[in-house]
């Protein structure tokens, strides 16, 4: 197994995790990172098209925000999260995307990515464990805010 950072490390924000198994390529997070100069993305993603899967933790921006950049960059896989991550990671998307036009932000992604987006997300129950190919996961609750596992 290999893990690539994508962002997140030395900073706050950008949290994105690539996990490389000798199958598959999984991505845990897919945030960003608000500046005053604009929206960064995580980094070095090569290939979004081959991603298999992603797993959220939680909706924050820091840790969602880049789903629909890397959904307009070809990323169509599904993506687990809990039924309270997807909820407030709608509203958050689109809060981001109205504020980033306000602010004439290149934002790299249209709305209807975020739509798409939305409808990749398979819910999973917490305190469950589930399989994705020969991938085994559990969600545990971890109490940051509403729906984080």
């Amino acid at each position: 197994m290999k893990l690539i950072f994508h962002g997140a490390t030395g900073e706050v924000g950008r949290s994105c995790v690539e996990v490389v198994t000798k199958n598959h390529r999984l991505l845990l997070d897919c945030g960003l990172k608000i500046t005053p100069d604009g929206t960064e993305y995580p980094h070095s993603i090569k290939d979004p098209q081959q991603i298999d899967a992603v797993f959220i933790s939680h909706a924050h921006l820091d840790h969602t925000g880049a789903l629909p950049w890397l959904e307009n960059k070809g990323m169509h896989c599904p993506i687990y999260c809990t039924k309270g991550t997807k909820a407030l990671t709608r509203i958050l998307l689109a809060d981001a995307f109205k504020v980033g036009k306000l602010q004439h932000h290149k934002l790299g992604y249209k709305s209807h990515d975020i739509k798409d987006v939305l409808g990749f997300m398979k819910m999973v129950k917490v305190k469950n464990s589930g399989q994705h190919g020969d991938v085994k996961y559990w969600f545990y609750p971890e109490g940051h805010i509403k729906g984080s596992a």
